[in-house]
């Protein structure tokens, strides 16, 4: 599974701060009429209809992953090099083994999910709007929370701390170094949402599966 870096969220989940993701559901809309509510059976989309009536959506609406299913955390492998990896991924003295020496260098869209060390478990899967995400879900999916003399503060991501902001957080102001920051879990995820994807995704307010996770390994 694929998480962005530009907020850290891969580095989140290996520090056991991120444990859920959401992803879009696949051609959904032309299935659901006015009252219908859609609803997970374990790991399977249903649609109940007004009258009552359960319907199950076809295989391309379905969730990618099912409860229990342990899943690759897609790492580079020049991330994976500069994180510990670096003595297994050898031939020999300076000499990668071939494996390694593709585009998945710099593309963790090109790597070998067999090679990577982290593992997460499926532990659950919601359907729901993109918009109706919770605060505490916010910050399940990686939305950090500081309090300051004015109040809660909410970042997009991870957040890195110079000198001179711990020493103005030490004085409960916020720091000058992070930004943005927001008053309200859900714009730090609305932001984030809108710079991985575009600001008309979050405006489209898409059904997305809400996947919670474990990390395993």
């Amino acid at each position: 599974m694929i998480f962005d870096d530009e907020f850290g969220q891969t580095t989140e989940v290996l520090n056991r701060l991120k444990d859920m993701t959401r992803r879009k559901v696949n051609r959904i809309n032309s299935w659901v009429d006015k009252g219908d509510t859609l609803f997970m059976d374990e790991s399977v989309l249903k649609i109940r209809k007004p009258d009552g009536r359960e319907i199950t959506v076809p295989q391309y609406c379905q969730p990618y992953f099912k409860i229990g299913d342990v899943v690759a955390v897609t790492q580079t492998y020049e991330q994976m090099a500069n994180s510990g990896y670096l003595g297994s991924m050898l031939e020999s003295p300076g000499t990668f083994k071939k494996e390694y020496t593709t585009g998945g260098w710099t593309n963790k869209r090109c790597v070998r999910s067999e090679l990577m060390p982290h593992k997460i478990r499926i532990t659950g899967i919601k359907i729901e709007r993109l918009k109706d995400i919770s605060d505490e879900d916010c910050l399940r999916e990686g939305v950090r929370k500081f309090k300051f003399k004015k109040g809660l503060r909410y970042f997009a991501g991870m957040v890195y701390l110079g000198e001179d902001d711990i020493k103005r957080m030490e004085d409960g102001l916020v720091p000058i170094g992070v930004k943005p920051w927001f008053r309200t879990p859900k714009e730090a995820y609305k932001y984030m949402t809108e710079k991985n994807y575009t600001k008309e995704y979050w405006k489209s307010n898409p059904f997305v599966f809400a996947y919670s996770f474990d990390l395993i390994q």
